[in-house]
């Protein structure tokens, strides 16, 4: 993305509150899965205004599967794809319903499978990662707070000098001159170059393993979100077929399954009201 200002251009210069945030981010991300209800999903573009998303919205969420490269689905959303384009085709829906229903009930029950096999796959990573990552957080941590400590002892305005100084080394876009240049006017304050050399020591030896965090967390929320999807998209086809008892039901799937309630729960309900 390209930046407008030489300042914006900056690399941010490691802090304490960073740190700690830091810390209780990934920390905390690497003690447990994800619970469904802490799914944010992101996305690299600006926030619409409300009425100009819901005017871009599609009709359903059907239409979005059958848009969608097989390529970056589960196993269980590639095989509800070829099902729904299928379907959508069928000028006797009632009747494809009848027909496909197995397929599509198969489908829903792989999203499961396909999000426990995940789910293994983030706990094997994760307990293998966090005794990588922790000391490194550590070890930002303390940088972070050596470099605050050294600021600290300077005048406010030096201080936002500085730190907007020490934002621009070795960004990887500097000459070698400019960098010197760079260092001797920090190192005109005790203790500040040294601090910051550990801090940007600290921050790229920690790089590679949050970003690795990263990629478990999300292939933890894309599971859970295609576990959703996939029965918001079987709820479409079955009120499409006239089955309108069982669309219900998956709509309560899916909304169970975004707010972190156990499918089990729902089971339990339904038994109370039929008693």
């Amino acid at each position: 993305m390209s930046l407008n200002t030489e300042k914006a251009a900056l690399k941010e210069v490691p802090n304490k509150d960073q740190a700690q945030e830091t810390r209780e981010l990934w920390m905390a991300d690497l003690a447990k899965p994800p619970a469904a209800n802490e799914i944010r999903k992101v996305q690299n573009v600006p926030d619409e205004p409300e009425e100009e998303s819901e005017a871009h919205a599609p009709e359903n969420l059907s239409e979005v599967l059958r848009a969608e490269d097989p390529r970056n689905l589960g196993k269980g959303l590639r095989t509800m794809q070829g099902l729904v384009e299928e379907f959508a085709s069928a000028k006797d829906k009632p009747k494809a319903l009848g027909q496909m229903r197995d397929g599509f009930e198969e489908a829903v029950k792989q999203t499961d499978r396909d999000f426990e096999e995940t789910k293994t796959k983030f706990e094997q990573e994760r307990l293998k990662l966090k005794p990588e990552m922790e000391p490194r957080v550590k070890a930002f941590e303390s940088a972070a707070e050596n470099m605050g400590a050294a600021l600290g002892k300077l005048p406010k305005e030096e201080q936002e000098r500085m730190t907007w100084l020490m934002g621009g080394y070795k960004n990887g876009k500097n000459s070698p001159e400019l960098d010197a240049a760079i260092a001797k006017e920090v190192n005109k304050h005790p203790g500040l170059l040294p601090a910051l050399e550990n801090g940007i020591k600290a921050q790229t030896e920690l790089a590679p393993y949050m970003e690795k965090a990263k990629e478990l967390k999300e292939s933890m929320d894309v599971a859970v979100a295609e576990r959703v999807a996939g029965r918001q998209v079987y709820s479409e086809v079955l009120k499409e077929g006239g089955d309108l008892k069982r669309a219900q039901r998956m709509e309560m799937e899916a909304r169970a399954l975004t707010m972190g309630i156990p499918l089990e729960q729902l089971d339990a309900l339904e038994k109370r009201q039929k008693n």
